[in-house]
């Protein structure tokens, strides 16, 4: 499970547990230089570095239990390494979960901080740009509100290298969306003011998986368990699951 741009695992503890409760091991990972990660705060030198983190993780999973292939899900900005991880490793998926995805976004820096991007590319510069979201933005309830303004763990501020590298995973996944055959879970806030939702589904509608599911929740703003259609987004994850392979064990991590 691969958490968004700000947060870290712990924002997506509630949809961990539920897909626990189901029989799945669960490992939230932490994206090097987020939450608990002792890597150098929001820095990304080469996004290929993720996938590499992610190979790394899933080797060790894979060997513990005995099994061949696990399923990936990426919340918000976690969708973008999850997307193109998938895309280099068809093979290792049993099935590929995009919450709110931000493969394709309408928040994003400001012109100026585009620019200072382009700047810290060629120059090498260490940048920092401000991360350009607002609380309200992921959630309209106020227990989570206080929690996002009060999480002492949300990235701030990122490299520029990060969204430059950003960039470079999105050229990645549309270069290589052909690659996308595994079964795909697709799921879009319908009032979410971070994720294009029309160009997130028309990727959806591109790939040449031949399973797949796309499921919008209309009242939801933008992270799915932080809204007051969680359940209904748990109960299409059980289906999901139901539907794909036979649980493992009984365990979160």
């Amino acid at each position: 499970m691969l958490h968004g741009l700000e947060s870290h695992s712990a924002w997506f503890a509630q949809s961990a547990s539920h897909i626990a409760g189901l029989g799945y091991p669960v490992y939230g990972m932490e994206r090097r230089g987020s939450g608990h990660s002792k890597a150098p705060r929001g820095v990304c030198n080469d996004y290929k570095d993720l996938l590499s983190d992610i190979d790394s993780l899933a080797d060790q999973v894979l060997e513990f239990h005995g099994v061949e292939e696990f399923h990936l899900l990426g919340h918000c900005f976690g969708a973008i390494p999850a997307a193109a991880y998938a895309c280099a490793f068809p093979r290792r998926l049993s099935s590929l979960i995009l919450a709110t995805p931000a493969l394709y976004t309408i928040a994003g820096p400001p012109f100026t901080d585009k620019l200072k991007v382009l700047w810290a590319a060629l120059t090498g510069s260490d940048l920092k740009i401000p991360v350009p979201l607002e609380a309200e933005w992921f959630t309209d309830q106020q227990e989570y509100l206080d929690f996002i303004k009060h999480d002492s763990l949300s990235l701030r501020e990122a490299s520029a290298r990060l969204y430059w590298e950003t960039a470079r995973a999105r050229r990645f996944i549309h270069a290589n969306e052909s690659n996308l055959t595994m079964p795909i879970f697709m799921a879009m806030a319908g009032r979410d003011q971070i994720c294009d939702n029309l160009r997130d589904r028309a990727l959806f509608d591109r790939v040449p998986a031949t399973m797949k599911r796309c499921h919008t929740y209309p009242e939801a703003v933008h992270i799915l368990e932080f809204s007051n259609e969680k359940q209904a987004f748990f109960n299409d994850l059980s289906a999901w699951f139901a539907n794909n392979d036979t649980p493992i064990v009984q365990e979160t991590r």
